[in-house]
C-alpha cells in the first residue's frame, strides 16, 4: 500500500523539512514522557491498591455471611437452649453443620411462641448448599468455613536477661505484658495470612531454645516464680525435637560482649586489641573495627587504647612496655557472629539448654580459632528453621509451619503438651518485646451459680503476622477455634467484633460482587435470606470508608491521566497541520494521479496514529525499566532527601515494581484513540484540498 510508504517517508526526519521533523520529535518525546509517567504512576497505584486490599482481607475472607437478629431469635437457634441433648447450650455454626437438630418434643420444654419460625429449614446447611451450587457454576474455586470472634485478657510472661542472652531458663529478670485482645479463629488454608506471616528472627529462635527446659506449670499464678525445670528425659526429648527442625550455623555474642579463655586463641602470630579500663582486652574479628570501638569508648568517657598481643609469647605490648596476657580479661565485642556447629553428643547429657555444646570456628584478624563451648551467654546468630513440610512431620516444630495439601499449603499452629496451644500475634506485640516461645494465658469471666469466676487457658507464641491496615488489628490474636468456642460459650458481650459467621474464600477479590449477587438470589429461592446478611470486603466496617476513598482517588488519578495524555497528543495536530501545509503540492499530484480523498486522509491520519503507537511503545519500555529499578531509585531519593520518601506503615517495605497490565492497556488505548482523533482534523483538511487550485498556485 502506497499510503504506508508515504507515512514512513513523511515521518522520517529530514533536514529539508526541518520544522516538521522538530515538531515530530517533540511530539514523540512529550507523548513518550507522558506514557512513561502514567504507566509508572498507575502501575504503582494499582499495585498498592492490590496490596492494601490483600492486607485488608488478610484476617478475613473477600466475602462473609453473618447471621442476622432473626437467626438468633429463630427457633432453629433457640431450640438448643431447651434441649437436653444439646446440653441446654447454643451451638456454633460449625456444630450446627455437623449435628442434626436435637430438640425432642416428648422430653424438652415447649418452645416459645415469640421465636421466629424457620419452617423446619436447616438454615446452616442451606447456606453451605448454596455455596456448593455456586462452586459448580463458576470457573474459580470457592470454599467456605465458619469463623468465630471473641474477646479475652491476654497475659504473657517475658523471661529476659540484662544482656539479652540467657533468654528463658537462666534469665535474670521477668516481666509481664497484659492486654485486652480480640480473638479471631485461625484458618489454616488462608493463603493471604501466610503471606503476612513474619519470619522467625534469631532472637525468636534463641528464646524458643532457651525455654525448652522450662515448665509452664506456674504460668497462671498471679505472682509466679521462674519456671521450674523439666525432668531430664522430657527436656532431652524436646531438645531432640527442636534440633530436628533447625540448622544453627552461627552463634552471636550478646550486646555486652562475651568473655572467653586464652585457649580460644592460636599460639602463634599477633593480633591487635582494645585495652579498656586497664584490665579488659576487647578483641574484634577485624582490625578495621578497632578505631570504631575506641571512639565509642571515648564518647562514654571510658579509658581505651589499642595494644598489640604477641600470641607466641602471651605478651601484651603498649607504650613500649610488655605485660603477661594472663593479667587481662579477654572479651569478644557485642553482636559478633561466630561460625558454629552443634555437638550432637552433648544433647544426651544436657539437662538445661545452656549445657548444649557447639564447636565455634572463626577467624580472629586472620588467625583461625576453634573451640567447643556451652551455649551459655551466647545466642543464636543465624539459623535455618524448617517451616514448610511436604507431609505432617512426626515431631512437630514449636513454631507455625506449613504442610502441603491438595489445594495448596495449610498453615499449622503447633500444640505443646507442656505449655498449651500456639497462637499468632500481630507484630505490635513483637515491637513491645514479646518473642516466639513466650508463654502466657487467655483469661475470661465465667458465670457460676453464685459469682463470676476467672478462667484461664494456657497459650504460647508460635509466630507473628502483619495485620496491615485493619483498625484494632494490633490487638487481634489468631487462636485455634476450640479456644474461642470455649470462651464464647461462657461469656455474653455485645460487641460488633464478637460473634460467629461464615467466610467465603476465592482467589480474586474482584469476584466478590458476582459471588454476592449469586448467593443473594440463592438465599431468596431457598427462603433463608431474612436470616443471613452477605457482605463483601468493600462493606466491612473497618474497610468500607477506606475502599470508597481508594476508588474515588483511582477515578481521579485516571481522569488526570486522560487530561495529561490529551494535552500531549494535541502536539500531533500542530505537527500534522504543518505537514499538510508543507506537502500541498504532493497532495495535489497524488489526487491528480487518481489517489482518492480517503487515501489522502489515511496518510495523514496514519501519521498521527504512528506517532502515538511509537511513543507508547517507547514509553512502555522506559516504564518497565523504571519499575524494575524502582526500589533502587527510591533508595537514591531517600539518601538525597535525607529521610524516607514513603512511610512503610502505609506503603510497605517496598513499592510495587511490576508493570500493571490494566495500566498498560489504558495508556496504549488512550494514546491510540487520542492520536487518531488528533490526526482527524489535519486529515480532513488534507482530504478537502482542491488539486486544481493547489497545482495552479504552485505554478
Amino acid at each position: 500500500m502506497f499510503e504506508l510508504a508515504l507515512i514512513k517517508k513523511y515521518l522520517h526526519p529530514r533536514f529539508k523539512q526541518l520544522s516538521v521533523s522538530i515538531i515530530s520529535l517533540v511530539s514523540v518525546l512529550v507523548i513518550t514522557l507522558v506514557v512513561w509517567l502514567v504507566l509508572v504512576f498507575l502501575s504503582v497505584v494499582n499495585g498498592m491498591e492490590k496490596n492494601w486490599t490483600e492486607k485488608l482481607i488478610a484476617l478475613s475472607a473477600p466475602l462473609q455471611i453473618m447471621p442476622t437478629e432473626n437467626y438468633y431469635q429463630s427457633d432453629y437457634y433457640q431450640l438448643d437452649s431447651i434441649s437436653h441433648e444439646a446440653n441446654y447450650s447454643f451451638k456454633t455454626i460449625e456444630e450446627k453443620m455437623v449435628t442434626q437438630p436435637s430438640y425432642d418434643p416428648l422430653i424438652d420444654e415447649e418452645p416459645s411462641n415469640v421465636w421466629v419460625p424457620s419452617s423446619g429449614t436447616d438454615l446452616v446447611r442451606e447456606v453451605f448448599n448454596s455455596i456448593t451450587s455456586l462452586n459448580s457454576k463458576t470457573l474459580f474455586p470457592v470454599q467456605a468455613n465458619d469463623f468465630q470472634l471473641s474477646i479475652a485478657n491476654a497475659r504473657f510472661k517475658l523471661l529476659r536477661s540484662f544482656n539479652d542472652c540467657n533468654l528463658g531458663h537462666g534469665a535474670d529478670s521477668q516481666s509481664f505484658l497484659t492486654q485486652i485482645a480480640y480473638l479471631s479463629s485461625f484458618e489454616p488454608s488462608n493463603k493471604r495470612l501466610q503471606k503476612t506471616l513474619l519470619k522467625l528472627s534469631p532472637q525468636d529462635l534463641s528464646n524458643i531454645f532457651s525455654l525448652l527446659g522450662s515448665s509452664a506449670q506456674n504460668i497462671q499464678e498471679d505472682q509466679p516464680d521462674k519456671d521450674p525445670v523439666l525432668s531430664g528425659s522430657i527436656f532431652r526429648k524436646r531438645l531432640d525435637n527442636f534440633f530436628k527442625h533447625i540448622d544453627i550455623t552461627h552463634l552471636k555474642t550478646g550486646p555486652q560482649g562475651y568473655f572467653f579463655s586464652r585457649d580460644f586463641l592460636a599460639h602463634s602470630g599477633s593480633i591487635k586489641a582494645l585495652l579498656v579500663d586497664g584490665n579488659t582486652l576487647i578483641i574484634p574479628q577485624t582490625v578495621a573495627s578497632l578505631n570504631e570501638f575506641k571512639q565509642r569508648c571515648i564518647q562514654q568517657n571510658v579509658d581505651a587504647k589499642i595494644v598489640q598481643i604477641n600470641l607466641s609469647k602471651d605478651l601484651v605490648s603498649f607504650n613500649k612496655n610488655s605485660f603477661d596476657l594472663k593479667q587481662f580479661h579477654l572479651k569478644l565485642p557485642g553482636e559478633a557472629q561466630l561460625n558454629a556447629k552443634l555437638i550432637t553428643s552433648s544433647l544426651k547429657r544436657a539437662v538445661v539448654p545452656n549445657q548444649v555444646k557447639f564447636l565455634l570456628k572463626s577467624d580472629m584478624q586472620g588467625t583461625p580459632f576453634s573451640k567447643e563451648v556451652f551455649f551459655n551467654n551466647l545466642e543464636i546468630g543465624k539459623a535455618k528453621p524448617t517451616q514448610s513440610f511436604d507431609e505432617f512431620p512426626k515431631d512437630l516444630p514449636l513454631w507455625a509451619y506449613t504442610v502441603k495439601q491438595d489445594r495448596g499449603p495449610n498453615l499449622i499452629l503447633p500444640e505443646d503438651y507442656e505449655v498449651g496451644d500456639g497462637v499468632l500475634l500481630p507484630k505490635s506485640f513483637r515491637e513491645n518485646g514479646v518473642l516466639c516461645g513466650d508463654r502466657g494465658y487467655l483469661s475470661y469471666q465465667c458465670q457460676t451459680t453464685s459469682s463470676m469466676q476467672e478462667m484461664r487457658i494456657p497459650i504460647f507464641v508460635s509466630g507473628f503476622f502483619d495485620p496491615g491496615l485493619i483498625p484494632n488489628s494490633g490487638r487481634v490474636i489468631l487462636a485455634p477455634k476450640k479456644i474461642i468456642s470455649t470462651i464464647n460459650a461462657a461469656i455474653s458481650v455485645k460487641d460488633s467484633l464478637i460473634g460467629n459467621g461464615i467466610n467465603v474464600w476465592f482467589d480474586n477479590p474482584k469476584q466478590a460482587d458476582h459471588v454476592k449477587a449469586y448467593l443473594e438470589k440463592e438465599f431468596q429461592e431457598r427462603h433463608i435470606n431474612p436470616f443471613w446478611e452477605i457482605k463483601t470486603y468493600k462493606e466491612y466496617e473497618y474497610s468500607k470508608d477506606f475502599i470508597e476513598q481508594l476508588s474515588s482517588d483511582k477515578v481521579l488519578f485516571t481522569l488526570i491521566a486522560v487530561i495529561i495524555i490529551t494535552v500531549a497528543c494535541t502536539n500531533i495536530i500542530s505537527m500534522l497541520i504543518l505537514l499538510v501545509s508543507d506537502k500541498k503540492k504532493e497532495i495535489g499530484i497524488l489526487q491528480a494521479m487518481g489517489a482518492s480523498r480517503k487515501s489522502i486522509a489515511l496518510i495523514f491520519g496514519g501519521c498521527g496514529l504512528a506517532i502515538g503507537l511509537i511513543s507508547s511503545l517507547i514509553g512502555t519500555g522506559l516504564a518497565y525499566l523504571t519499575l524494575k529499578n524502582l526500589n533502587s531509585i527510591i533508595s537514591l531519593l531517600n539518601r538525597i532527601q535525607g529521610r524516607q520518601l514513603f512511610n512503610p506503615a502505609f506503603f510497605g517495605d517496598s513499592l510495587p515494581s511490576n508493570l500493571n497490565f490494566d495500566a498498560f492497556l489504558f495508556a496504549l488505548g488512550a494514546t491510540t484513540i487520542l492520536s487518531i482523533i488528533s490526526g482527524l482534523i489535519p486529515a480532513i483538511k488534507a482530504m478537502r484540498l482542491n488539486p486544481t487550485e493547489i497545482l495552479k498556485s504552485e505554478q
